[in-house]
């Protein structure tokens, strides 16, 4: 089998402290390419892709209504699942595997 090409041309490759929004940031051991698709943040290396996505309570909603939402549109498929709050934060996270990916390591849905 081949090896995929990395880092992939075209994208922009991230490693460090990164900025998510104007509060949040993150650190990244290793290279990381970047991209948006569908609204979300994401960041992918070989074995492993990160979609992120922030949201602002615009509508002025409770924590828990809006992380009952998320967990009702989440895909079906995930596994362990983690959610913490701290203070006015809420994080839900969840594993997904996918098998589905390009030579490039670009996930086509």
């Amino acid at each position: 089998m081949a090896r995929k090409k990395w880092p992939p041309p075209g994208y922009p490759v991230m490693e460090g402290d990164y900025a998510l929004t104007a509060t949040w940031a993150m650190y990244l051991p290793e290279q990381f390419a970047r991209r948006v698709e569908d609204g979300s943040l994401v960041l992918w290396r070989p074995g492993l892709t990160i979609w992120l996505t922030a949201w602002n309570n615009d509508h002025a909603e409770s924590q828990a209504k809006r992380l009952a939402w998320i967990k009702k549109t989440a895909s079906p498929d995930r596994f362990a699942e983690q959610e913490s709050k701290v203070g006015n934060t809420t994080r839900f996270s969840y594993r997904l595997r996918e098998g589905n990916e390009d030579p490039e390591g670009v996930r086509r849905v």
